[in-house]
């Protein structure tokens, strides 16, 4: 081949090797072209977001959150209460969500961070408050249903505002505990509807609010009065969460108003006198003239044995009350009270002269107020004069049981009425007694014989009809009552029974207590704690006393009955034991210091059996005078002094 046609086809080889790889560089910067300007278009998009106006990006931004808590709330179960862990009747099996308690306290906060509250919604709010708080309210219902409309409307909107579900809570709380004119008006609610109404929705603004006290202590209160309404028994769930509400309030604010309100429960409810009388002096301490405060601690002071102290309370009381109002029989029946419980007191320190002064007070105020009688003041006045008085008051006693069982018929009026009948017989046949007379006593306790016209048409409410009062029934200042917006309760639904029954009812509960305490502290059953001790309560064997039986040492009785296990069996049996050496011991003593034939059935009632309960419950002298009485004041001092001894000794047995 010729040097031209080599150089020719070598030429022609790398021109096609030029543009093959020119035709592969072109391929490859085209990629790399299109990779940069996506990039850079990535870039510019970003930049542009970052950059865009501010009025664009704020829109945009409230748009997506507003869609995504209309989409978070749409989810969440509306039942679910994530502070109490309950409230969904579906549980796990629930299409919803449900939201744990940290998690449910951020989206409310953000929920009420985005929707501020409107001027008109603030407006409607006010006037529903202002028209709960007037005296009216209760008896007229069309208020009412115009007050449900508006808290409706309001939850609609604000539906996890703690406020507005506060005061959704307490409409229904005032329906329900409302007066008896208002309980007429109740045509669109049964009481069971309101209960789960107010529960429902003062759960809801715990949950939204827990840090709140007044929330915490009006669940307790409301609870408190449905368990009392219902006539629960001690260990219901209602009675537990009122006691765990009180003390979750007190630990987050300590108000005098929570004191008082915590100490009616540990009085009326628990019968743990002593704790009460601790908060009812710190409630005085603030409102030290509060008239209502001061009747409860006074016939606290009553049942403790201080009998010149609960006098010296009573006595300040009414001369308050008096110097206060001048036409005082024409008040409230509420100041009745006072002095029905001042009677009361009188007869326990034998002062019967003066006791029946005041009930005669009780039926003038009654009279003057002739809307309402009360069973329970006829029938004190009548026990008072047939038992205390000469046989001249026996037809005076006849007519006010006649009084009392025209406006209800019981059993222990009947009971009262047939011995007064047959006190008079007795008298009548003594004296030679008359026929007609005699023929007279026969007929039947009616009502055409006591009381005029007026008293048999006029609606009469007994005690146990009678209804606490509400928010907008307080606050006038006549009677030194708080003006708070927390219940304050007149005295109506105290118990009808006469003084015997009221002291085992006292035993029943201080007996109660001790039990649920001593089997706490000295029996562990772990996890079936509760379960034993919700089936002692189902059998009534929740009572210290019931300890000394031979039921309590029974195994076929605890293992068939309560649902014992061989341990659970063995280690009751071993503190049974222990319990009745420590009460042999305590026995003794009393016996040996001459203090038992005296005053052992007196620290029975309160549940003390044994030293080691004797010492818990009598902290100084002064405790032990409550039980044993002021004018046993030596004694009270040496039990004191004796009990200090023998505990050290048992210390130094011990160790």
């Amino acid at each position: 081949m010729q040097d031209g046609q080599i150089y020719l086809v070598a030429s022609n080889k790398h021109h096609r090797f030029v543009r093959r790889y020119a035709k592969r560089k072109s391929k490859t910067n085209v990629k790399d072209h299109n990779n940069n300007c996506e990039s850079k278009e990535k870039e510019a998009s970003v930049v542009r977001t970052e950059i865009e106006p501010s009025r664009n990006s704020n829109n945009n931004n409230n748009n997506n959150k507003n869609r995504d808590h209309d989409t978070t709330s749409s989810q969440m179960c509306k039942f679910y209460n994530p502070y109490f862990g309950a409230g969904c009747h579906r549980g796990r099996h629930c299409k919803y969500m449900h939201m744990k308690e940290h998690e449910f306290l951020a989206f409310c906060q953000a929920a009420n961070v985005d929707k501020n509250i409107c001027s008109s919604a603030i407006r409607k709010f006010e006037s529903v408050r202002d028209m709960m708080e007037h005296r009216d309210f209760m008896c007229h219902e069309k208020k009412q249903k115009q007050a449900l409309n508006i808290f409706q409307t309001l939850l609609r909107d604000y539906e996890y505002n703690d406020t507005f579900n506060f005061w959704f809570a307490r409409f229904y709380d005032v329906l329900l505990f409302g007066t008896e004119q208002s309980r007429k008006t109740k045509t669109r609610f049964s009481d069971t509807d309101m209960f789960n109404g107010a529960q429902f929705y003062y759960r809801r603004c715990i949950a939204i609010d827990p840090r709140n006290a007044h929330y915490h202590a009006l669940y307790a209160v409301f609870s408190m009065q449905w368990a009392q309404k219902q006539k629960k028994p001690l260990r219901c769930s209602l009675y537990k969460q009122a006691k765990e509400h009180f003390s979750k309030s007190l630990s987050l604010h300590s108000s005098a108003k929570i004191h008082f309100h915590f100490a009616r429960f540990l009085d009326e409810v628990e019968g743990d006198l002593l704790n009460a009388r601790y908060h009812y002096e710190c409630a005085l301490d603030e409102f030290f003239y509060d008239n209502r405060i001061r009747l409860n601690y006074a016939r606290l002071l009553h049942k403790l044995g201080q009998l010149m102290a609960s006098k010296q309370e009573f006595v300040s009381i009414i001369n308050a009350l008096k110097s206060r109002n001048r036409n005082y029989c024409q008040l409230h029946t509420r100041f009745m009270w006072v002095h029905f419980h001042f009677a009361r007191l009188l007869m326990t320190m034998q002062h019967y002269d003066q006791a029946y002064e005041q009930l005669l007070l009780c039926c003038e105020i009654m009279h003057a107020k002739n809307h309402r009688f009360y069973s329970k003041v006829y029938y004190q006045v009548s026990k008072l004069l047939f038992k205390h008085f000469d046989a001249t008051y026996l037809q005076n006693a006849e007519y006010y049981i006649k009084m009392a069982l025209a406006i209800d018929s019981m059993a222990a009026y009947h009971a009262l009425l047939q011995q007064i009948r047959q006190a008079m017989c007795r008298d009548a046949a003594a004296a030679g007694g008359d026929a007609g007379g005699a023929d007279a006593m026969e007929g039947p306790a009616t009502v055409d014989d006591c009381g005029d016209e007026k008293e048999k048409e006029t609606p009469m409410a007994t005690p146990a009809e009678t209804p606490v009062e509400s928010q907008s029934a307080v606050g006038d200042g006549d009677d030194g009552t708080i003006s708070d917006g927390i219940c304050y309760f007149d005295d109506e639904d105290d118990d009808e029974d006469d003084d015997d029954e009221d002291n085992d009812f006292l035993a029943d509960r201080f007996c109660g207590t001790e039990f649920d305490r001593y089997i706490s502290s000295d029996v562990g059953f772990g996890t079936e704690f509760a379960k034993y001790c919700d089936r002692f309560d189902e059998k009534q064997c929740n009572d210290i006393r019931w300890l000394l039986t031979d039921q309590a040492s029974d195994e076929t009785f605890l293992r068939n009955l309560i649902g014992m296990n061989e341990d659970a069996v063995c280690l009751w049996l071993k503190s049974i034991a222990v319990f009745r050496q420590e009460h042999d011991r305590y026995v003794a003593w009393m016996k040996k210091h001459s203090f038992y034939e005296k005053y052992f059935e007196k620290f029975k009632v309160y549940g003390i059996l044994h030293l080691q309960s004797f010492s818990f419950h009598m902290k100084n002298e002064h405790d032990v005078m409550y039980v044993t009485g002021e004018k046993n004041k030596s004694d009270a001092r040496l039990i004191w002094k004796q009990l200090k001894q023998e505990m050290e000794q048992i210390t130094q047995d011990f160790s």
